[in-house]
């Protein structure tokens, strides 16, 4: 009789398991250098290998895109790849941006800074490496 009154109480009892929540970040890696020029190539590659490296060793980081431009950063120079990777902070699609440095987003500080306003309010993090 003891054994109905304790599977009459299972019926009402709700089991919630522990779950173990890893958020993993979709991290985008930007790189730009200004020239084709093979030692300007030669630092993309490294820039590129560098941001990579960092990311692999978060846990909870995986590199969703590698944006790479061969552009100045002047005002009006076209950035396809610079923009491509606005888009995707956009739409949600990435959560952190690796770089360089901040030059890497421009040579002009006032455009450098409403570039970062864009993307922070996106919600996405921006890390450089150097200052």
């Amino acid at each position: 009789m003891a054994l109905d009154k304790i599977d009459e109480l299972n019926k009402d009892v709700i089991v919630i398991h522990p779950q173990r929540v890893i958020k993993d970040y979709a991290v985008g890696v930007y790189a730009r250098v200004s020239t084709n020029r093979k030692e300007q190539l030669d630092s993309l590659a490294v820039q590129v290998s560098g941001l990579t490296r960092l990311a692999a060793a978060h846990m909870t980081w995986f590199v969703a895109d590698v944006f790479l431009d061969v552009a100045s950063a002047k005002v009006g120079s076209s950035r396809n790849e610079f923009n491509w990777m606005i888009d995707e902070c956009e739409k949600g699609n990435l959560d952190i941006i690796l770089t360089k440095s901040v030059s890497r987003f421009g040579r002009d500080t006032k455009e450098g800074l409403e570039v970062i306003r864009k993307i922070r309010s996106c919600g996405t993090r921006i890390i450089f490496i150097r200052h």
